[in-house]
């Protein structure tokens, strides 16, 4: 989605014929930010979950099973530290955005005959 947009909204761009629609982009782009606030807490959720299961096991620990055990589950526990400094990060790129679009909210163009578009 994110790749998509960059495509759209790059000069010169038929997508974006005036700031009405970026207003409106921006909306999108916003509620987008909000959602991803929920994807970062379950799957930190998912990581913390994964830590505390005892046959989760590291790739790169060789044959200890409990070393590798313990090591899984330290990466675990640092994805889902991760993920929750993630939660705060979106929620503040929420706001960024949302604060954007309430200031290009009531941008128009003026028409050649008067009035706006």
């Amino acid at each position: 989605l994110v790749r998509y947009l960059n495509r759209a909204t790059l000069p010169p761009n038929d997508a974006l014929t005036g700031a009405p629609h970026v207003a409106g982009l921006l909306g999108s782009l916003a509620t987008a930010a909000s959602r991803e606030q929920q994807l970062c807490r379950q799957l930190s959720a998912s990581a913390r979950q994964f830590a505390a299961d005892r046959t989760l096991r590291h790739d790169q620990c060789g044959g200890a099973a409990d070393i590798s055990r313990l090591q899984a589950a330290s990466w675990a526990n640092n994805a889902a530290g991760e993920l929750r400094s993630a939660v705060d990060i979106a929620e503040e790129l929420a706001a960024y955005i949302g604060r954007a679009r309430t200031e290009v909210e009531w941008l128009s163009h003026a028409r050649p005959g008067g009035g706006s578009a």
